[in-house]
Formats: structure tokens, C-alpha cells, sequence
């Protein structure tokens, strides 16, 4: 569109009481913006056809148009559902989403798609979609995109972490790959590629657990001493460590255990 260069007259500061509304039968009155201070912007009339000028100006030969309420209700029908709808349905139940994040998926209708798609399909949808997919996006500094990820993979990872075949240091690892990678290999060929699947037990893992939570305590000197002073969060240090190790083979809660049992 070309530039076009309007003409001002005067700039005023208004303040209406209130404001009439025609009707064929009636007349309303309209106090919505009752002494509430405006400014007021007055042009010259710099229209350079008809066109223009019927575009500003109401014809006055053109009759009032109401629409019958059945056409409004259709009409409604046909359009997107209103941000405020979104998030007054995103903020309760089932989905329970905290203010930001429902904001944030509103303005974002992919994200959204791909959120809603998922929920109902995954136990705690809400953290593995915000604080492990989206994480992994951020922390790969990757865009998202619905494709790289997609929601079968997703469910397909969360239930192989709730049936024990891996962990989920296990499946923080995955989601990297796919999203840097933009691999389209299976969860198994990617579990078998990546070397993630969790042993199966035994002794020689039992053995092996031993082993490495005994000599992480034993590097670790100071930390032991804090969880021996009740700063049990502390523990995490030592069971981040040992997943480290086995690159996410082994549940972070077998570790856990191993260790309160070793420190007694």
C-alpha cells in the first residue's frame, strides 16, 4: 500500500459523559465510557476519491442491516474459539495449567494442538510437556517444531519410563537426540543405538551398583558429611553422579536406595 500523507488539524483532549445508540423504535444510552479521558485526533479531509471517501463516511442511502439471531448463532459457530475461552478451559479442569503457561500456549496454536493431543495419552502431561520436551527444545537451542518430536514418540517414551525399560535420565537422553538430530528412528532402534535399555537384574548389577555408589562416597568426602549433618538433599549430588556413570542405565531410585542403605 502506498504511503499517504494526512493532514492534522487540531489534537483535543475529550472527556464525553456518554453517548446515544439509534435503534428503529428506541434509543439508548451508553455510558460504558463515562469520564474517561481520551485524545481525539482531527484530519483534514484529504480523500482523493469516492472510494475513500465512502470508506470513512456512512452512506446514507444504504439501509441499517440486522441480522436475525439464528444467523449471529451461526455465524459464531463457524469462528476459532476466543482467547478467553481458551484460557479459562486450559486454567481448570482436566488441565490445570498455570496462567503463564496458558498464555503461552495461546498464542502458539501448534503448540497447543500438540499439547492437547497428548494430554489424556500421558500420566503427568503437564510436566513431561513443559519441563521435559519444552526443556529439551530450550536446552538444545532448538526451535520447537510438532515434527521433530512427535506425539507418538513422546507417549512411546514416557511408557517405556513407567514400565522400568528405561530411566529417565534414559529418556532426557532420547528426547536430545531426536531434537538434535532430528533422527525418525523407532524408540527401540534409538534405545539400542543410544545404549540406554536398563539391565537386567542380577547379581553382577547388584554387585555393580555397589561398587559405583561405593566409590562416589568415597570421592565425595564433604558431601557425605552434609547428608550426615540432615542435609539429605545432598543425596542428590551422590545419585546424579551414578547416573552419570551408567549413562542413565539404572533408576535413579535403585541409587537412591543403595546409597541411604551404604551411608546408615
Amino acid at each position: 500500500m502506498p504511503d499517504k500523507v494526512i493532514s492534522l488539524e487540531q489534537v483535543q483532549l475529550e472527556q464525553d459523559t456518554g453517548k446515544t445508540v439509534n435503534y428503529d423504535d428506541r434509543i439508548n444510552v451508553d455510558l460504558n465510557r463515562a469520564n474517561t479521558p481520551l485524545i481525539e485526533v482531527v484530519t483534514k479531509p484529504d480523500f482523493e476519491n469516492i472510494d475513500q471517501v465512502q470508506a470513512y463516511v456512512p452512506d446514507s442511502e444504504l439501509p441499517v442491516i440486522r441480522l436475525d439471531k439464528n444467523i449471529q448463532a451461526q455465524l459464531q459457530n463457524t469462528l476459532d474459539e476466543l482467547p478467553d475461552s481458551v484460557l479459562d478451559r486450559l486454567t481448570k479442569e482436566p488441565y490445570n495449567l498455570q496462567l503463564a503457561h496458558a498464555r503461552n500456549l495461546l498464542f502458539q496454536p501448534e503448540i497447543l494442538d500438540y499439547y492437547e493431543n497428548i494430554f489424556g495419552r500421558i500420566r503427568d502431561a503437564n510436566k513431561w510437556f513443559f519441563h521435559e520436551l519444552l526443556a529439551a527444545f530450550a536446552k538444545s537451542d532448538v526451535e520447537f517444531q510438532v515434527d521433530i518430536v512427535l506425539p507418538d514418540m513422546l507417549v512411546d517414551i514416557v511408557s517405556s519410563v513407567e514400565k522400568n525399560e528405561i530411566s529417565l535420565t534414559g529418556a532426557r537422553i532420547i528426547l536430545k537426540h531426536i531434537i538434535r538430530n532430528k533422527s525418525t528412528k523407532t524408540l527401540p532402534q534409538l534405545i539400542k543405538e543410544l545404549d540406554i535399555g536398563k539391565p537386567e537384574a542380577s547379581a553382577e548389577l547388584e554387585e555393580a551398583i555397589n561398587e559405583i555408589c561405593q566409590q562416589i562416597i568415597n570421592t565425595n568426602a564433604d558431601v557425605v558429611e552434609k547428608i550426615a549433618r540432615g542435609h539429605t538433599n545432598a543425596l542428590q549430588v551422590l545419585i546424579g553422579q551414578a547416573m552419570k556413570a551408567t549413562k542413565g542405565k539404572v533408576h535413579a531410585k535403585e541409587f537412591r536406595s543403595k546409597f541411604m542403605e551404604l551411608l546408615k
